[in-house]
């Protein structure tokens, strides 16, 4: 019989462990079921195994040790579990209020109360957490779960008003549920926000900027598209006035239309001048990322062509230079044509054998070169042909070759000429009558002679009286 209680007690155990493991902890009739319906059927026969009065006195006691062992147990074992429950129940709880607190701070004071009147209401309704149990867990519940509420509650108000939300949490009233690391957790986090929402404000701002500029950049391009229109009738669409009361437009560009169609009644500027300009605008759009000088607008292309040195076919070659640059193809092959135009240009603004320096005429050269290639460029586009060809000396496209090279020269006899004139003019004080005669004697260009065989172009210019 003894031997049978053991083995008896030794199953139930393991089978109450298994039940337990499957529990739900809101079941507060698990361990009554259990032993009602595992546990008395087991000491029901144990009580029956009794053949003697003697062995029916051991087997009554056999009975009552192993019923209350398996009272004591599941109770104890439900307690736990009870209090398991609560703890995942008023979790639950917690987070919602916290959730709650956090986007509205003001509702604190109300989830504080919630929560006290939920884990109470919790506790004391639960058959499995009794006395000093109860009381602890009640304690313990209550204190973690109102602090983390608290210290949501902070960190909304923070995000709302980093000021005034410290300065609330700060206090009295809630040191009991922050910590001194905690408030200084919270200072910190004041002032990330603070810096943020400044951070924000600038980005806004920059960004209402941008939108703004590039609807003024837009609507400038418009009125300059009607303005150089061969269309009379888009012409007749640009006036002083409607510019000046576009407020799309900001307002130096406003101020800069208005000198541009101002600048309509008068000559266009020189070839030379625009050429020389449009150069120096197409080297600042290439310039590198970060370059002081580099162009990040139309605006200096604009105040060019109303200050009068710019025409518009240039500015027309500007502003497409320039969109190019918008898009990263465009940048790429850009860069290439900047780098590849500044390999050859001294062999264009040098390009006078007989001065040595700076040819006056380089600037035109160049820019007609600038023009040329571009031009070529967008005829390899047009025709699917690769316009990086034309900048590779591997190709037999290639424009830096010194046959390519060779019209935007000067020939020795152009330089010949080009010194003689300005010589003339460099003595002009001596001139009379019309120009040609100095001090009486008749002034005629001079022969152009070529350079003999093996002769050193230094002997070649000593002969011809320029050393």
């Amino acid at each position: 019989m003894a031997a049978e209680g053991a083995t008896a007690l030794a199953s139930l155990d393991q089978e109450w462990n298994a039940t337990l493991k499957k529990a739900d902890p809101n079941d507060p009739t698990v361990a009554a079921k259990f032993r009602e319906e595992r546990v008395e059927p087991v000491l029901e026969k144990l009580a029956e195994a009794g053949w003697t009065e003697g062995g029916q006195r051991f087997a009554e006691g056999l009975v009552a040790r192993t019923r209350n062992h398996f009272f004591e147990k599941t109770t104890s074992d439900m307690s736990d579990l009870a209090g398991i429950a609560a703890k995942q129940n008023i979790a639950t709880l917690t987070n919602q209020l916290s959730n709650a607190v956090i986007n509205d701070p003001s509702s604190l004071n109300t989830s504080l109360s919630m929560v006290e009147h939920s884990i109470g209401s919790m506790v004391d309704s639960s058959p499995n957490i009794t006395g000093v149990q109860a009381a602890k867990a009640k304690a313990d519940l209550l204190r973690d779960s109102q602090a983390t509420i608290v210290k949501a509650a902070a960190m909304g108000a923070i995000a709302a008003n980093p000021e005034e939300g410290l300065k609330k949490f700060s206090g009295p009233e809630y040191s009991k549920y922050i910590s001194g690391a905690e408030l200084r957790q919270l200072e910190q986090q004041a002032k990330a926000v603070e810096r943020a929402r400044r951070v924000d404000e600038n980005y806004l701002l920059q960004n209402q900027k941008l939108f703004q500029q590039q609807q003024s950049d837009e609507r400038e391009g418009q009125y300059l598209q009607k303005l150089h229109s061969d269309d009379p009738n888009e012409r007749n669409q640009v006036s002083a006035k409607a510019i000046a009361n576009d407020f799309t437009l900001s307002r130096e560009a406003r101020e800069r239309m208005i000198g541009i169609v101002e600048r309509e009644t008068k000559p266009e500027a020189a070839a030379k001048i625009s050429n020389a300009t449009t150069n120096d605008l197409i080297r600042r759009i290439r310039l590198p990322v970060g370059d002081p000088e580099r162009m990040t607008s139309l605006d200096p292309a604009y105040d060019a062509l109303e200050k009068g040195k710019l025409n518009k076919s240039d500015l027309k070659f500007v502003r497409e230079e320039f969109a190019n640059m918008r898009t990263p193809e465009g940048e790429a092959l850009s860069t290439r044509q900047a780098d590849f135009i500044a390999s050859v240009k001294p062999m264009l603004d040098k390009s006078n054998p007989l001065q040595g320096r700076m040819d006056p005429s380089g600037a035109q050269q160049l820019y007609g070169f600038t023009v040329d290639l571009k031009r070529k460029i967008d005829e390899y586009k047009r025709t699917g042909k690769d316009p990086y060809s034309l900048m590779d000396p591997r190709s037999p496209d290639y424009m830096g070759s010194p046959a390519a090279l060779a019209p935007y020269q000067k020939s020795l006899t152009d330089s010949v000429r080009s010194v003689t004139q300005n010589l003339r003019r460099g003595s002009s004080s001596n001139l009379t009558g019309d120009g040609t005669v100095i001090t009486g004697v008749q002034v005629t260009d001079a022969p152009v002679k070529p350079r003999q065989a093996g002769e050193t172009p230094d002997a070649y210019l000593k002969r011809l009286g320029y050393k």
